[in-house]
């Protein structure tokens, strides 16, 4: 009687960590939070739309956006261009290098480009900096 009463817990026990285990599994694939997921490279082709359509179509709807302030600028202010100059550095040389640059310098040059540069006293012996265009946020130019 006792052997057959441990089969059972053997079992009911199997069976309960199995099912616990595979709904755990389910529920982390399915990440709700995450702000994207990269899917891989698709070559499409000119089937679905063509370089001369897609260029027409990006510079038709860039020009003539009716809520683009361009006097403004898409990057206004410093906080935005230092988080931007900061993503980029970070992405190419790496979130340590980046940190011992600290605290950033932003310039904001002829009302055009701003600057945003790391500081040079950080046993590092040149800093990073980044022109970001104010205009749209293009990055113009790295150095490090």
């Amino acid at each position: 009687m006792k052997i057959v009463n441990y089969l059972w817990s053997f079992v009911f026990g199997y069976v309960l960590t199995t099912v616990f285990l595979y709904h755990i599994e389910v529920a982390s694939s399915k990440k709700e939070n995450v702000m994207y997921k990269y899917v891989g490279f698709a070559d499409y082709g000119d089937d679905i739309v063509s370089q001369d359509d897609l260029k027409q179509m990006f510079l038709g709807e860039y020009r003539i956006a009716p809520n683009y302030d361009i006097k403004r600028g898409a990057v206004r202010d410093a906080n935005v261009a230092a988080q931007i100059g900061i993503c980029v550095l970070s992405e190419i040389y790496g979130k340590e290098y980046v940190s011992k640059q600290k605290p950033f310098k932003v310039f904001l040059v002829n009302d055009k480009v701003w600057m945003v540069k790391g500081k040079t006293d950080s046993g590092i012996s040149n800093s990073s900096v980044v022109y970001i265009q104010k205009a749209d946020g293009a990055i113009l130019s790295i150095s490090k």
